[in-house]
């Protein structure tokens, strides 16, 4: 039987997902994507320039308008995927392939429900979470399950790193399952009622408050580090953003309250070693802006300076 499914989608994991479909001979004539500058700096695919090459058409609307979604109507799918699409999807949109719409979320549900999940399982110190694969039905990743891993989250893992061992683990299990979907015989497994959910990060998480605990501030750090923006914070008249750090409690140091500067360890590039409310943290990796001169490094870089 040749099944006919709608693909929206965004960055590797639509691509990659895409590709699978077509080797099954699944007709896709329609790709809905949104895509961002960032996409290509972070070195994902185009899916845009994917779909071209494909002579499949694409569109990239700013809203799911009325009109859109009746004119995906008219193109009568067995499917709707959706691959780490970055709108909500109207009841009406969910409510017109026969056999459902799918998605792929990059956390172990029912936990982790929302955006950025990956970011929020790192932030929040968890030692692992999961790609699941689900029906849409109109709430926010509430649906009945198909399928689901679990991947581990190692101590060396950055924000970039995760959501991208998360979109490889989402597009293997897809291929996984796929068969069994587009005959309509995935399982559904129902999602407990209790879970836990989370929103967008705000600028609140780009700004380390050094009040909190530093574990914390070594995973924010770890969630923003490069490729992303990094965390940032005030050094007098400066700004430092801060790429990588480490918990510092055992070389000894005592702490001296949120933020002071305890030592600074000369290295390849010298260290900060910063006092926290709980631990010492090891300023490992970080940039200042405007660069320091000269003059300037001995008055910003010394101990009893406090980073705000």
């Amino acid at each position: 039987m040749k099944y006919r499914a709608i693909v929206f989608g965004c960055q590797q994991i639509a691509v990659d997902c895409i590709e699978t479909l077509l080797k099954k001979g699944v007709d896709i004539p329609r790709i809905i994507t949104y895509e961002l500058p960032l996409d290509k700096v972070y070195g994902y695919k185009s899916v845009q320039e994917f779909a071209l090459q494909q002579n499949i058409a694409c569109d990239m609307p700013k809203q799911l308008t009325h009109d859109f979604i009746s004119e995906i109507g008219t193109l009568k799918p067995d499917l709707i995927f959706s691959f780490y699409y970055r709108k909500i999807f109207p009841h009406k949109l969910i409510a017109i392939p026969n056999l459902g719409v799918v998605n792929i979320h990059p956390s172990y549900l029912p936990t982790y429900r929302g955006c950025v999940p990956t970011a929020w399982a790192l932030l929040n110190g968890e030692k692992e979470t999961g790609i699941t694969i689900h029906y849409i039905d109109g709430n926010i990743d509430t649906a009945d399950i198909i399928a689901q891993k679990k991947i581990s989250i190692r101590d060396d893992d950055t924000g970039f790193s995760l959501y991208n061992r998360c979109m490889d683990m989402g597009a293997e299990l897809f291929e996984e399952v796929v068969d069994d979907i587009l005959a309509g015989t995935a399982p559904r497994i129902q999602q407990p009622v209790n879970g836990s959910y989370y929103g967008a990060l705000t600028d609140q998480q780009n700004r380390i408050d050094w009040s909190t605990p530093a574990r914390r501030i070594v995973n924010q750090i770890r969630v923003f580090s490069k490729p992303y923006a990094g965390v940032e914070c005030k050094f007098l008249n400066k700004h430092l953003v801060i790429w990588r750090a480490r918990l510092g409690s055992s070389n000894g140091y005592l702490l001296q309250g949120p933020g002071k500067i305890l030592d600074l360890i000369p290295a390849k590039r010298t260290e900060i070693v910063v006092s926290g409310v709980d631990d010492v943290i090891v300023l490992e990796d970080y940039d200042i802006f405007p660069p320091l001169d000269d003059i300037e490094r001995d008055v910003y870089l010394k101990i009893g300076q406090k980073i705000q």
